[in-house]
């Protein structure tokens, strides 16, 4: 190859490849030119030659040389040698740069370590909005799970007072608790007020014996939910009521039941009032004194006896009874109920 003929063939020849292997692989087929033809006529051996065009740069010896063989192999392929080492440093330092990381990701330990690498592995614009878009994903699943709960449950009811099974000496008890706050609360089939909170407070009036307080709670789905706690009133100062045959009692005792329906009812005892509230079917109570007042919202529902005597309607009609008067000074509780009721239909 003479001198003259060294500058003229680079002013045409324009290789677009991104790789040093595939440039000097390019060139040398432009050329028609075999490896080993490169390979003699730059007195390169024929591995280096193989080696630059697979990229195989771990298999070359020291940069140094490299970059000598890529001068002489541009002056056998006619192009510059400056572009040639130009690539094969910059494929040389990326491929360092990859083998430092495989490295120290592979020595590095310990928590520190592992720390730096989850944040390098998840703090990315894609895993924040992913991590976003997860939240609303999971609080409307939250949500619909909420509604379809309320939707197919029932409402709870805690009884915080009185203890199921408790002994009272009073019989105006507070029943107190909490339920759900959408719910309708009845106790004894008497609507109750639930506060915001759930809570709810009310009094109950009991008799003697055992009762029962039965508390419903109703959601808006028409779920219910029941429970009954039992409660016996026991009076601290019972009144005697055992007399010798030869006295005259001066009061009068009055057992009052109520039939069919529930019914308002309202007792006073010697001008006291003992009892006034909205009773169910089956209710009876029995009162003594000198004088015993009923009024009752359904008069034919309430019976009356006098003495342990039978059980008479207080009135015939069905509607209210007022201040139906019974004394000792009156004879039977028919006479009294002829001369002292006063009737409103």
């Amino acid at each position: 190859m003479e001198q003259g003929e060294t500058t003229a063939p680079f002013a045409h020849k324009k290789i677009d490849t991104c790789t040093l292997g595939a440039r000097l692989q390019t060139l040398r087929e432009v050329e028609k030119l075999t490896q080993e033809d490169v390979a003699r006529a730059s007195r390169v051996r024929v591995e280096y030659v193989r080696a630059l065009e697979e990229g195989r740069f771990d298999d070359l010896p020291a940069p140094v040389y490299v970059r000598g063989f890529l001068r002489m192999i541009a002056r056998v392929l006619r192009t510059h040698e400056k572009q040639l080492i130009t690539l094969y440093d910059r494929e040389v330092g990326i491929t360092q740069n990859v083998h430092k990381k495989n490295h120290t990701q592979q020595q590095a330990t310990g928590p520190l370590a592992q720390k730096i690498y989850l944040y390098r592995s998840f703090l990315t614009p894609r895993h924040v909005v992913s991590v976003v878009a997860g939240v609303f994903v999971l609080g409307g699943v939250f949500y619909l799970y909420t509604v379809l709960h309320s939707f197919v449950s029932a409402p709870f009811v805690v009884v915080a007072a009185p203890q199921d099974g408790a002994t009272v000496q009073s019989a105006d008890i507070v029943v107190q608790g909490t339920t759900d706050p959408a719910a309708v609360l009845t106790i004894n089939g008497e609507n109750v007020v639930v506060g915001q909170d759930g809570h709810f407070e009310t009094h109950v009036f009991v008799q003697e014996g055992v009762n029962e307080i039965t508390l419903v709670a109703t959601n808006r789905f028409d779920k219910t939910t029941q429970k009954t706690v039992s409660v016996r009133y026991t009076n601290p100062q019972p009144q005697p009521r055992a007399v010798t045959p030869e006295a005259v009692p001066e009061t009068v005792t009055l057992t009052v039941r109520i039939v069919t329906a529930r019914t308002w009812l309202n007792v006073r005892v010697d001008g006291e009032v003992v009892l006034t509230q909205t009773v169910d079917a089956g209710f009876e109570q029995t009162f003594e004194g000198k004088e015993i007042v009923i009024t009752s919202g359904g008069g034919a529902r309430t019976l009356v006896s006098r003495d342990g005597g039978e059980f008479m309607p207080l009135a015939d009609v069905p509607g209210l009874v007022k201040d139906v008067r019974f004394a000792r000074e009156v004879p039977t509780p028919a006479a009294d109920t002829q001369q002292d009721k006063n009737v409103v239909e």
